[in-house]
């Protein structure tokens, strides 16, 4: 009783188990869509550099628009500020302008008064000493008379000096304003020039900008267009199975992963299915792969001839553990590791740079698949 009761926990387990594989490694559709992909000919390539080129001199242009604009819109603060000084220094001059009509009236008046004192004092303005003196009751109020013209005479040169004094100073005052005006007004227009300037550059970077963001855009949708061509290949070429998690990642350099690859480790360029499929025929085998080229060239020749051998080791369609399968589908084919065989005859494998077998779902990264079909593959034996 209490093994069927194990037996029956274990079943509800391992169904639990195979459930929720199923749920995680089922690939959609809609996954594909939204899949990673990486240039894998030449035009695609070529596409994408100049999509970088154009995108990235598309942003220096508008950086350096916006730098432009930046500096149009300080020179547009200096020039308000110029204006702001060139008014201050216009009214200020204004005000001094009228003060000094004002002290000029306050002068001829203070002279004409001044004037009028002294001709009353001399009773017929012009006087002589005799005459005075001949009109005086004494010599005491000759020399009264006398020194009374003498003062009024000093307070009207002491009053002209005061304010001439005063109206020489505004003047200058004045004159100080007006070289103050004329200043502002010429680097107002110096600095107006320079905002021209930059203005024109702003113009120019902005249309460079959209010229370059247009090639950009030209060259991306190239890049989209090549780009869905791979994405059609690889689902026609290698979605049958079921994505699973059940198999480690031996690769050595899966740290590095995915990335475009730029060296040749093993069977080919790293993190792609030939140098992933080539370091597991090492690692199982001692086996080193070198020159293979593509990896449907693993199993035909160039001219599309099923091989028996490939560098001394057999090349057919016997389905065994421990075995590269290749397919041929598509301008490069794939390989894979088979790691079991099946009893319906499918087979289970691991392998790289298929965005459909991974949990990230992007190419050049690690992934494995369940129950794939045998049909159209050829396999590598090694022992």
């Amino acid at each position: 009783m209490k093994n069927i009761l194990r037996k029956t926990k274990i079943t509800k387990i391992m169904a639990a188990m195979f459930a929720v594989v199923l749920c995680v490694a089922m690939v959609t559709i809609g996954e594909r869509a939204n899949a990673v992909y990486y240039c894998r000919t030449d035009a695609c390539r070529e596409a994408q550099e100049r999509e970088e080129k154009y995108q990235a001199l598309a942003n220096q242009s508008t950086l350096m628009a916006n730098t432009y604009e930046a500096a149009v819109a300080n020179l547009n603060n200096e020039i308000a500020l110029l204006e702001a000084s060139i008014a201050k220094n216009q009214a200020l001059a204004k005000d001094i302008a009228e003060e000094i009509e004002e002290t000029e009236e306050k002068l001829h008046a203070e002279q004409s008064a001044l004037a009028e004192l002294l001709i009353s004092m001399h009773f017929e303005g012009n006087a002589e000493p005799i005459k005075i003196l001949a009109g005086a009751d004494s010599i005491s109020d000759l020399a009264e008379k006398q020194a009374r013209e003498e003062v009024v005479k000093k307070s009207i040169a002491a009053a002209s000096e005061k304010v001439k004094a005063l109206k020489n100073e505004l003047e200058e005052q004045k004159a100080t304003v007006d070289s103050l005006i004329e200043a502002d007004e010429q680097k107002s227009a110096e600095v107006a020039a320079k905002r021209a300037e930059q203005k024109a550059l702003v113009t120019k970077f902005q249309n460079d900008a959209a010229s370059y963001q247009a090639e950009a855009d030209a060259a991306a949708e190239e890049r989209r267009q090549l780009m869905e061509v791979i994405a059609e290949e690889t689902a026609t070429c290698q979605y049958t199975g079921y994505t699973t998690t059940m198999y480690p990642n031996y690769y050595p350099l899966q740290d590095s992963c995915p990335a475009w690859p730029n060296y040749y480790p093993y069977g080919g360029m790293m993190c792609q299915c030939t140098s992933y499929a080539g370091y597991m025929a090492y690692r199982t085998y001692g086996v080193t792969i070198r020159g293979w080229g593509n990896a449907k060239n693993w199993g035909w020749d160039y001219y599309g001839n099923p091989l028996s051998y490939k560098e001394g080791y057999r090349v057919d369609t016997v389905v065994e553990a421990g075995t590269v399968a290749v397919s041929n589908c598509g301008e490069y084919g794939h390989v894979m590791w088979v790691e079991q065989v099946n009893a319906d005859g499918t087979i289970n494998v691991t392998e790289y740079n298929n965005y459909g077998s991974n949990i990230y779902h992007q190419l050049a990264d690690f992934g494995a698949r369940t129950n794939v079909s045998v049909a159209g593959l050829r396999f590598i034996h090694f022992h």
